[in-house]
């Protein structure tokens, strides 16, 4: 999507001015812009209640998955998800969909092998 962005703005198909276009904007992005972010009043307490409530929970983002981490780490949002899925930096899975099936199926995947080893009969 941020491949796509760019090209918009710049109004431009050359691929050398695309990428570093993206390299000064996460250049900066890294060192300033993910920080510049704020966590909505209310959201860490809603966290924390699903969490408490037996609920676990997840991040699916098109943001590269290095500056999602980052991001959560720095607002204290870490505990409350068991992991985090983003795109990478080279774009790849960058739209939400693929990225939701994608981790899906290696979930149903992962489900369907531990039942396996456990000795339960294999899912499909």
């Amino acid at each position: 999507m941020q491949h796509d962005a760019f090209r918009e703005l710049l109004s431009s198909n050359d691929p050398d001015l695309n990428a570093r276009a993206i390299g000064i904007y996460r250049e900066r992005y890294a060192k300033l812009g993910l920080y510049e972010n704020s966590v909505y009043p209310g959201v860490a307490e809603g966290l924390a209640a699903l969490t408490e409530a037996g609920a676990t929970l997840f991040v699916a983002t098109s943001k590269p998955q290095v500056f999602a981490r980052a991001i959560i780490d720095h607002f204290g949002l870490a505990p409350y998800f068991r992991t985090v899925y983003g795109s990478e930096l080279d774009g790849a899975r960058s739209n939400k969909g693929d990225l939701i099936a994608a981790h899906g199926r290696m979930a149903q995947q992962a489900r369907a092998l531990a039942k396996s080893r456990n000795g339960q009969e294999k899912t499909q």
